[in-house]
């Protein structure tokens, strides 16, 4: 008898893989909502190992867009999991009583050692003004995501295989070829 394929049902078996699991269909609300939940509850508990990055339809495809979003996600995730760290320099009480609470911090020494560990830049997350994006066209995290996967595509240069490997395969094909008849 076959298992309930939800990712409900499959988050709670500790023998399966823990990550972006969706069964929707294709990039979207559905596999957004599914996916962070799927993603966000086993870090929560403590899980290290995530797998099912790009994949839709309970994994039994993938897409690059679905991909570059769940880099994102996890990009955001891996943030979070990390944590605040409060100790005395990064309370800054000392900055704090200099610049006071109408003052600026951003031009402050201490804030820009600090900034860019604290905060996640996100790559396809909107963090424009409205008149900003809309200038830019209006582009959707959909949009933005489609744009950047097809940029990895054009862009991307596999590293040669190693002396000999395109032989052995050719040779493992042939001789499956020769078995399937």
């Amino acid at each position: 008898r076959a298992l309930h394929s939800s990712p409900t049902r499959r988050s709670s078996d500790l023998t399966n893989f823990y990550g972006p699991f969706t069964d929707a269909f294709r990039e979207g609300d559905q596999s957004a909502m599914e996916r962070t939940l799927m993603t966000v509850m086993p870090l929560l508990t403590g899980v290290h190992s995530l797998a099912g990055a790009g994949g839709l339809e309970s994994c039994s495809l993938a897409g690059p867009v679905q991909l570059v979003e769940d880099d994102e996600l996890l990009g955001m995730l891996a943030r979070l999991m990390r944590g605040i760290a409060v100790n005395p320099e990064t309370l800054a009480l000392e900055v704090i009583e200099e610049v006071g609470p109408m003052g600026n911090y951003l031009p402050r020494e201490h804030t820009l050692r600090h900034h860019r560990r604290e905060l996640h830049a996100p790559g396809i997350v909107n963090r424009m003004l409205r008149e900003a994006w809309l200038e830019e066209g209006a582009r959707t995290m959909a949009d933005l995501a489609r744009e950047r996967a097809l940029r990895l595509i054009d862009e991307h240069q596999p590293a040669p295989l190693e002396e000999g490997l395109n032989r052995e395969i050719d040779q493992l094909l042939a001789a499956a070829d020769r078995e399937a008849g």
